[in-house]
């Protein structure tokens, strides 16, 4: 059933309760049900934490544009560390569906985004003539991240790990033009891999039985290549 709550409940505010709430729990709850979300197993996968990411930025940049760029210097953080976070989910499952594709041993350890761009750079793009475009259009974009936030921290702590102050050296951040820029990589980084997802899903049992006899014969042939090739066939 669809989810909704009455007036009632939706204005309350939460602060101004005087319940005791020294036993309340907000794990595995059945009560006021509307407010459960799903999560774990029960979940829709790591979709969930990609679409939760997103939306938390474009629901900012929104109420930001609707109150006239209201706290936009609080919003500022959590903005654009929903931005680098989407992204870096993103490249890693790109990097997980190309390790099923084309086995590298890829390892999830890192949170550099810029050491994620290179593997995708010198792994990924080899496996199908259909990723680079996509790469292409987001490069400059997703360098530009790597020069501000590159470790992931920038955005959650004001002071770095060696007690030096993050964005020492940037006075002002634009919310509505990093959200024009990152908006499309968001896009392009989910066609990589939904394309890579029906390669998989698709694509490869076909190729396993015809394909991969003639890719001894010339590893320099792109999967996607040979498929039009038979397809034309």
């Amino acid at each position: 059933p669809a989810r909704s709550l009455d007036n009632s409940e939706s204005k309350r505010d939460p602060t101004a309760s005087e319940e005791d709430l020294s036993d309340l729990s907000f794990v595995n709850k059945n009560a006021n049900w509307q407010m459960n979300a799903c999560v774990g197993m029960n979940g829709a996968g790591e979709f969930s934490y990609f679409e939760g990411y997103e939306n938390n930025v474009k629901l900012i940049c929104h109420y930001i544009l609707q109150n006239k760029a209201q706290n936009v210097d609080t919003f500022i953080y959590p903005f654009f560390y929903g931005i680098r976070h989407v992204i870096e989910l993103k490249l890693k499952r790109i990097l997980f569906l190309s390790d099923k594709v084309d086995s590298f041993q890829y390892k999830d350890i890192t949170h550099s985004i810029s050491n994620l761009w290179k593997d995708l750079d010198s792994k990924v793009l080899k496996i199908d003539t259909r990723l680079k475009n996509h790469y292409i259009k987001s490069s400059f974009a997703i360098n530009e991240l790597s020069k501000l936030d590159d470790s992931g921290q920038v955005f959650r702590y004001r002071i770095d790990s060696k007690g030096n102050l993050n964005l020492k050296n940037v006075s002002t951040i634009n919310l509505w033009d990093a959200y024009k820029l990152f908006s499309p990589v968001f896009k392009n980084l989910g066609e990589m891999i939904d394309l890579l997802q029906n390669i998989l899903l698709d694509e490869i049992p076909f190729q396993k039985k015809v394909i991969t006899k003639f890719k001894k014969y010339n590893e320099e042939c792109s999967y996607h290549f040979l498929w039009k090739v038979f397809h034309v066939i």
